[in-house]
């Protein structure tokens, strides 16, 4: 007996997409033996009807204590045999309580694998599964942090663009760019899709800024009524009064209008009916958990209730699964956005989703 009291030991991980096992590491002196052990999920293969699988499928281990004396080894026994192999276990590892691999290892005798035996290697198995886990979640949670860093990173840069004057010229840049690839996609025969841009608290404290968006629009030569202008809750209720009388010269040339981030501070009710909207935003943060918070729900219900008593329309953010979208459906909101659609792609790509949604609809 040799290698720690064992003839070859195996561990594989399963391939999804193929249904097979794929070795990730073989040792021992029956190595030689068995260059290619091929184990597969499928029972309707012989490779899949095996202990290995079986203990893949079921998510358990098992223990051949005499290994030919089971039929279900046989397209593996003549290189077990090859490999001086009487007895064998198989342990699933696993990932988050699923079944993604194997370890199995390999006997010279019969009878090798005692009570005792089995019992630790059980728990080594149980640790590769925790170690397996854990490293998972650590590199979701690495990866988490790259994208919050790139967001934070963004949102300071725009922090610092709102304490400075720079965030006038950049806001008004930004719909320059937005208008003149809306118009870009008009010309490509898209003449009904709409842009939304969003609006600072800066640009909303600006005095000439019903001239200037005049100025960009007529510009670009697009109909105003297909550009939406959003800004935050938050930036409308800082100064109500002087929001609302921006708002309505805005609203003299045609734009739509509507409330970002909708629920996330106090807004009195009476200022809302001042501004001349034509939707209300509903804030990520209520969707999320939709399906398991009822208070969300309720809230998500209140808000289109309002809108519905105001005339307004009604768009969800940040929805990201169907079962999000089936419900905000039945609680009556008109619109989504989220990555249920699409993540943010470059104008380049869009026109060709555009094209995709227009032979849909044919």
């Amino acid at each position: 007996m040799q290698f720690g009291h064992f003839c070859l030991v195996w561990i594989g991980v399963l391939d999804e997409t193929t249904g097979w096992v794929r070795t990730v590491a073989l040792q021992g002196p029956g190595t030689q033996s068995n260059p290619a052990i091929r184990i597969s999920v499928d029972l309707a293969t012989a490779e899949g009807r095996g202990f290995s699988a079986a203990a893949l499928r079921e998510g358990r281990h098992y223990v051949v204590n005499d290994y030919f004396a089971e039929p279900r080894v046989a397209p593996w026994a003549e290189h077990a045999r090859a490999a001086g192999v009487k007895s064998m276990a198989t342990f699933p590892l696993k990932r988050d309580g699923r079944a993604i691999g194997l370890l199995n290892l390999h006997g010279s005798e019969v009878g090798f694998f005692t009570a005792e035996l089995v019992d630790l290697l059980y728990e080594m198995a149980e640790n590769i599964s925790f170690a397996l886990t854990n490293m998972q979640r650590e590199l979701e949670r690495a990866a988490a942090d790259v994208a919050l860093t790139q967001s934070e990173q963004r949102f300071r840069f725009i922090a610092i663009l709102e304490e400075t004057s720079m965030m006038v010229p950049v806001g008004e840049w930004v719909l320059a760019q937005a208008c003149a690839q809306l118009a870009a996609w008009h010309r490509a025969g898209f003449a009904e899709i709409t842009m939304s841009v969003n609006l600072s608290g800066r640009q909303l404290q600006q005095k000439q800024l019903e001239q200037s968006i005049k100025r960009i629009v007529l510009q670009s030569g697009i109909n105003p009524c297909l550009v939406e202008l959003e800004i935050t809750e938050r930036v409308l209720m800082r100064n109500p009064e002087l929001a609302a009388h921006i708002l309505r010269e805005v609203k003299t040339l045609r734009m739509r209008l509507s409330v970002d981030d909708f629920g996330t501070v106090y807004s009195s009710l009476s200022y809302l009916r001042s501004f001349p909207l034509d939707a209300l935003k509903i804030d990520r943060s209520f969707v999320q958990d939709l399906i398991a918070r009822a208070d969300d729900a309720a809230i998500v219900k209140a808000i289109v209730a309002l809108a519905q008593s105001l005339k307004l329309k009604t768009v969800a953010e940040g929805v990201e699964t169907a079962a999000q979208y089936e419900i905000l459906c039945a609680l009556g909101c008109d619109e989504y956005q989220g990555y249920l659609y699409s993540r943010p792609v470059d104008a380049d790509l869009i026109a060709g989703m555009l094209e995709q949604d227009l032979a849909m609809q044919v």
